[in-house]
This record gives structure tokens, sequence and C-alpha cells, in this order.
């Protein structure tokens, strides 16, 4: 039909309206419309048309029924009379449903054998150069997401045109089904399924996507019907990673269903903030967890604007007030994620996988603190009154913010504010013993946290433990280890030697080093710990044991500020290697043997930063048969070897292949006895310097060593009851560096 011609009394609103609704007519018939054409034939009224034509397309899509978008030339008739369509590979079997990408449809793939659920782009977004390719780029992504709880992507693709997803396909219903269907949900279907919601997102979250629309909708049940109400079977989250495709022009031109759903969009989502993270995921499934336990969700009205401004400015329902079956601890989970400030949530999806799995309520931040800060108003005159007291008798310091924390026996002991007293914050139970605990800022936040390593943990994933400063434990790390190191047999277990705290990456806060080992054998490992993100950020593995004491005196390991320049602490260490004699079983990829002893005394400087930036790495030996690259962190390495001295107790055999039953002591091997920091002014770049106090222990004999900053000996000094001292040269000779200045040396052994 012939487009009428505008008459001169024609407002042009009404022209707008009259040449759209024409449009909408020529669509419903599925006549075939040149945007760009009636664009030129209204000039003047270009941009405002171009403007609409993909909400009518929208619509319309022109026509959504398989014979339509044959018509239009989107699906190729099928040669298979079984089939009602085709689609490259595909045969079309039926119309399943619409979103905001596109439509999406039934069908078989012959090659495979196998059932998927076809996703077709919708046309106008092909037309949108930046969502095309945010839209291939996040689904290419998404498709290497292999993970039991989400839906598996199998292609990624276009064909004469169309661009399309291949997806696993469901038959069970939706959880939006399910909810619908009953209402609320019993308390162990939801905790079932909430399980598997964080699963799939931690899986994501940790493989760096965000899902940025998980409603039920988006979550299929995979599972035979009946059996709604156990909250059994999988369930897999769909779409992920594809919220994201729809650039923010194309947002414009789309219907809200288009680009998520308001009622369950973060507070940094309805307001268009940039800098979305994974903790928007984290609010949504609040959302549904919410909707499971009352049967609706916490905001809703008229008008996507309306809802938008409740979830700005509204606190959700109590959802213990909408029924009296909801379960308290599944409820305080729910007001948790929903907290408008993404700080007062759950950090990952792992954590609040924790406090689902323990059944206990959580606190919410943002609820105390609108407590505290309505108790501040009340209590302002008696709070100065208290200050005032507190400044002259000292009261209040239990209140004060935590300075320092360290272990005594089994407890937990902390200093507060000015106060140089410890007082108690954590127990043990009987007959553990805290091996070490500091105390950690958190930078902008203004919090402090105290970390402690008990020598056994109270639970087996519990390495490490963390506590606010009223001692509620608030988070617990696992730093054990299951990788298959050589000859040795890691069935004892790991547990944490040793804690430090610094700002190791020039950002606001803390960071956390713990060094952990197995029970048992030799690995070991020097971790630094986001504690806001509770996160292992980075790891330099060592094969051997560091030799971690809190003695004050005499420490073995220790933060030397400023090492590097202003800011950039070096990690000084002082232990046992027991690889540098090569393995057991020796390949021909291994490095030749260092020494003939399997346990030297050792020490390293590590620059925290460089461990920041590789990951992961190891120290010597470097071995193929070791899953990592040479740790780049390592600045110097050096080790005591008296395995040549006439004073041996311990050869290896003939072949050196495998070690005699006469494996040494560690009297028989030395030590070093002491190390510290040089109190010497260096002007010449080589400091500081550390005095190391090399020892025999049985013999009685050694010296003391000075070494600089790349662990190179600068002096000895003999040691002034020894009845023959050795001379310079034999400590020289026996002080074997192996990494200086970065770089790789190879002493012979």
């Amino acid at each position: 039909m012939p487009e009428q011609q505008s008459t001169p009394i024609e407002t042009r609103e009404v022209r707008i309206g009259r040449i759209l609704s024409e449009l909408h007519d020529r669509c419903a018939r599925g006549e075939p419309i040149d945007h760009d054409q009636i664009a030129a034939k209204h000039p003047d009224i270009a941009g405002e048309l171009k403007h609409h034509f993909a909400t009518l397309g929208n619509l319309h899509w022109q026509d959504q029924t398989i014979e339509g978008l044959v018509r239009q030339g989107l699906l190729a008739p099928s040669a298979d009379s079984e089939y009602r369509a085709e689609l490259g590979p595909y045969r079309i079997i039926e119309y399943l449903g619409r979103g905001g990408m596109g439509i999406v449809l039934k069908a078989y793939e012959p090659a495979l054998r196998r059932f998927v659920a076809l996703k077709l782009l919708r046309p106008e977004m092909t037309e949108d150069a930046v969502a095309l390719a945010r839209f291939q780029r996040e689904a290419q992504a998404a498709a290497g997401l292999h993970h039991p709880n989400i839906l598996t992507i199998h292609a990624v693709g276009q064909h004469n045109g169309v661009h399309f997803i291949s997806m696993e396909h469901i038959d069970g219903p939706t959880l939006a089904d399910m909810i619908r269907e009953q209402g609320p949900l019993p308390a162990d279907a939801i905790r079932k399924l909430t399980e598997q919601i964080l699963c799939g997102l931690a899986a994501a979250h940790e493989a760096g996507l965000i899902h940025r629309d998980i409603k039920p909708a988006n979550l299929l049940l995979d599972k035979p019907a009946g059996n709604h109400d156990e909250g059994g079977g999988m369930l897999k989250i769909a779409d992920f990673g594809l919220a994201r495709v729809l650039s923010s022009q194309t947002k414009l031109t789309l219907p809200e269903q288009s680009f998520g759903t308001p009622q369950y969009m973060s507070p940094e989502q309805a307001r268009g903030d940039e800098d979305i993270d994974h903790r928007t995921d984290l609010y949504s499934a609040g959302v549904v967890l919410y909707e499971m336990l009352t049967g609706r969700v916490p905001f809703r009205s008229e008008t996507p604007t309306a809802v938008i401004h409740q979830i700005l400015s509204n606190d959700p329902p109590e959802p213990t007030l909408q029924g009296k079956t909801c379960d308290p601890a599944l409820a305080s989970i729910a007001m948790r994620l929903l907290a408008k400030r993404r700080e007062d949530r759950f950090t990952t999806a792992a954590e609040v996988l924790a406090a689902l799995r323990s059944g206990r309520r959580v606190a919410s931040y943002e609820r105390s603190r609108r407590r505290r800060r309505f108790a501040g108003r009340a209590v302002l005159l008696i709070a100065a009154i208290t200050g005032i007291v507190w400044l002259f008798s000292g009261l209040g310091s239990a209140s004060a913010p935590i300075t320092a924390a360290k272990g005594i026996d089994n407890l937990v002991v902390v200093q507060r504010g000015t106060s140089s007293q410890w007082q108690p914050l954590y127990r043990f139970n009987e007959p553990n013993h805290v091996k070490s605990a500091v105390a950690v800022e958190l930078g902008a936040t203004g919090k402090t946290l105290v970390v402690a390593a008990p020598e056994i943990p109270p639970e087996a994933h519990k390495t490490i433990l963390a506590f606010d400063d009223d001692g509620k434990e608030i988070w617990d790390m696992d730093l054990s280890s299951d990788l298959n190191w050589p000859d040795c047999d890691l069935s004892r277990g790991w547990r944490c030697d040793g804690l430090m705290a610094a700002d190791l990456d020039g950002l606001p806060g803390d960071e956390v080093i713990a060094i952990a080992s197995d029970i048992g054998e030799y690995p070991s490992r020097f971790s630094i710990i986001d504690p806001v993100a509770r996160t292992i950020r980075a790891t330099l593995w060592h094969q051997g044991d560091p030799h971690w004491s809190d003695d004050n005196v005499h420490k073995t390991i220790w933060l030397e500020r400023d090492f590097f320049g202003p800011g950039h602490h070096a990690i000084v260490a002082k232990g046992v290697n027991n690889k540098l004699d090569g393995f057991y079983e020796p390949r021909e990829t291994d490095p030749p043997p260092l020494t003939k002893w399997d346990i030297v005394p050792d020490m390293m400087i590590i620059d925290p930063r460089k461990m920041l930036e590789e990951g992961e790495g190891i120290g010597p030996p470097f071995s193929p048969r070791v899953p990592f690259k040479p740790s780049r962190a390592i600045h110097a390495y050096a080790f005591l070897d008296l395995s040549t001295t006439d004073d041996n107790t311990f050869v290896n055999d003939a072949d050196d292949v495998r070690r005699t039953l006469a494996a040494p002591r560690l009297d028989d091997v030395g030590c070093i006895n002491q190390l510290a920091r040089s109190s010497e002014k260096v002007t010449d770049g080589t400091g500081p310097w550390f005095i190391l106090d090399l020892k025999h222990s049985d013999k009685q004999w050694g010296a003391f060593v000075t070494v600089d900053r790349d662990l190179q000996i600068v002096r000895i000094h003999k040691m002034p009851h020894d009845p023959a001292p050795k001379p310079d040269s034999f400590w020289r000779e026996k002080w074997k560096v192996l990494v200086s200045e970065d770089h790789v040396v190879s002493p012979t052994p």
C-alpha cells in the first residue's frame, strides 16, 4: 500500500504517529520495510522516525511465527517435512518464546543428534555495531563457562546474516513458572535452589563474567514433573553474560523488558552506574531468594520508573512479616543481599554459600549502621561526656579501634586505641594454640579486623579465621593444597604458621601475608590475601619449611619496609629447602642436584608487588614436574651447603638415584641460627645488610656472616669461642647464592 502524503495542517507529532501506524500495519501483514527509504522521504522528521523504528520492530519483529520468519527470509523452508523450517545445520521444531535479545526456537541438530534451544538475535541489533560486537564477545566468553548450574552454550555464529546462539535445551519449567504455580516455596527447596544459583554465580564470577539480569525467568529447572516442591533436579542459569550486550543507544529504543526487568535490578543498575561489578548479581539473587520466600518481589509498582524509585529509596519489607512460615535464616541472607550499598552485601557468592550452609542468621550491615547512627544522635551529649571520661581515665578502651593483635596460648588478644594493655578477643577450644594473629586495616572503610591462625584448624577448611572488633567470626579461608608434589604424600593437612599485614599494592587498606605449610611434608606457601574480597591474590610456593617465629627479638620472617622504595616492602625469610638435592626418582628434565643433602638452611628476599603481578610462581629448584613457573618475585635466594665438608655424616648412594636411610639431622646440616637486620648505615646502594649466625650445631662451630641486599657476603666474623675457626674462604664457598638481583645463578654442588 502506498504511503499517504502529509497535509499542510498536520502537526509534526501527528505525521510521526500516522507514519508509525502505517508501518505497524505493514509489519503485521509481513511486508518488507526499508527504513532508510522511509527516512529519506521525510528528511525533516528522519531523526525522530529512526528513534522509533527499533521500538516498532521490537513490537512486531514482523511475524514471530515460524512461517512468518520463513516469509521474512530469516529461516529457510525445510526440505524435511518432519520439521517446519531450518537455519543452517539446525532443523526448527517449534517456537519457545522471546526476550530482549530476540526469539528462541526449539531445534534439532542432526550432525550431533541433539535438541538445542536456538536464540536468534533481533535484526535491528545487527545494525548496531556496538551491540553486535558486544554480543559476539560476551556470547563467546559465556560459551567458555562449563558448570552444572550454567546453561551450556554450544555455538555462537551467523547464517545468511542471521546471528544466533545454540544452547543446551531444557525441557523443565523456569523458576518463575514454579513460583507462579506454588507461591512461597518450602524452606528446604529454597536452600537447594539458592545453593545452585550461588554455585553457578561463583563459577562465572571467578571467570570474570557478570550476568546483570538474574531473575526467575532466566533460571531453568531440569527435573521431572511433579518434583517441584522438593527443589530436586538441576537448576541452570540461562543467558549468562548476554544482558550486557545491548548498547546504551539500543537500550533507549527498546521497551524495558528487553534490557533487564526493573524489579530485579540492583541500585547501581537502576542509577545507571558504569562500574557494575559481580555484586549486582548478588543483589538480584537476593531478590530471587526473597521472592521464593514470600511469593512476591520486594518492590513492585505500576511503572518501571516507580519501581526504580523504590529500589533507590525504600527499604524492602521484612520477609518474615509476609508469612509465619518464612525461614528467619534465609530471610536474613536475603535482606543482607538487598543492601543498597554493595559494600554492605556479601562480598562473593562463595561467602553467601557459606552463610547459607551454616544455617545461621546473618547480620545486616546496613541496618546496623542505621541503628548506630540513630543511637548516636539520641545520645550525643552522653557520648561527649563519655569521651571526656575516656580521655582522663582510660575508660571505654574496649570499643576503641584495634591497633595490634597476637596469640597467647589459645587466645587471640588485641590492643585498642592508645592502650598498651592486651585484651582477649577470641578463645579457641583447648588444647588449641594460636600460631599467629594480626590486625588488618581495611582502608577507606575505616574498619579493622583481626586474622588469626590456630595451630589446629577448628574445621578442616578453616586454616585462618577473621574476626571483627567484637570477636565475631566473619570469614574463614582454606590454605591447604592438594597439588601432586613430587616425592611426598599430602595426607595430614595444612596449617598456617604465620601472618603479617601491610599495604602491599599502594592502594588503601592492608593485604594479609599468610605463610602456610603441609603438616608432615615439605611444600609451603607465601600467599597474599585480599581481606575485603576474601580471595588469595598471589602465592609463592616453596619446596621447604619457612621457620616462622613471632618472637620480636629473634624474628625469622618479617616485612622489610621500603626495601624497594617508599611504600614498596620486601619479605625477608629464613628456613630450610628440601629439594635442592634433587628428587628420589630423577627425570631427564629435572635440574641437576645443587647439594647432596635433602635439607639445607636457606634465606630469601621476596618482592610482594611482583607476586601480585604474576599471581603464582615457585622458588628453587625449578623443575618442570611442578606446575609453576620460576617466580620473578624472588629478589635473592641463598642456602648454606655443608654437605661437602670433612664432617659429613650423610652421603648419597653410588648412583645418586635413591637416598640411603642415613638421612641427616638438622644438627648435621647446619643452620642459620639467627637472622637480623644490621643497624649499619649503608650508603653505597647495597643496603640494608643482614647478619646471619651460621652454625653447625652438633659440632658447635660457625661464624657471623654479614650479607648485602642481594645476599652476597660482605664480611665474616669468627665466633669468639670456636677453638678451630674455619677460614673466610670456607664460608664464602659454602654460602651458595641461587638468585641475586632477580637473576638466577647456577652454583655447582
